[in-house]
């Protein structure tokens, strides 16, 4: 085998960065949603940002924003989050692109340690078809995620 061949096997046998993560380290999540492109009074995206004793939600249209709430944590929520995210196997991966998908929405999920980001992954979800980096149960953190706004859809309105 040659060094290149060698390398290239290597290199391909690298797990996604999901298999390095400790979440124990992970002290902030953030949750993106980006709504698809429709007029300013129907277009709600937010972010939902997780900590330890707190979950902050910012919904926006096309950048105005709408709604900003902040919810205490029980302090076994956030503990509760990360083994969700850990049982979820969310995944970096080399990017999926879009085949001219117009219209779809977007997820995405940050983890950090500090200040430091760990774990950035999205994902655009078009006529049924998903692109993007991040695969892996998306779907059940984001209904965790959310839970944890429990006044989320008044918040979108």
């Amino acid at each position: 085998m040659t060094l290149l061949a060698l390398i290239a096997a290597l290199v391909a046998a690298i797990p996604g960065q999901e298999a390095n993560m400790d979440y124990d380290g992970v002290t902030r999540v953030e949750y993106i949603f980006t709504d698809s492109s429709v007029p300013p009074q129907y277009h709600r995206s937010f972010v939902i940002e997780v900590t330890r004793d707190s979950a902050l939600v910012v919904v926006d249209s096309y950048g105005e924003v709408l709604a900003r709430e902040t919810r205490a944590l029980a302090p076994d929520e956030f503990q509760s989050l990360l083994e969700t995210l850990e049982e979820a196997g969310l995944t970096i991966v080399p990017e999926k692109e879009n085949e001219g998908c117009t219209g779809g929405t977007t997820e995405a999920v940050v983890l950090y340690e500090g200040e430091s980001e760990v774990f950035r992954g999205w994902v655009y979800h078009c006529a049924g078809e998903d692109y993007g980096t991040l695969e892996g149960d998306v779907e059940t953190v984001a209904r965790r995620i959310r839970a944890l706004i429990p006044d989320l859809a008044r918040l979108r309105e």
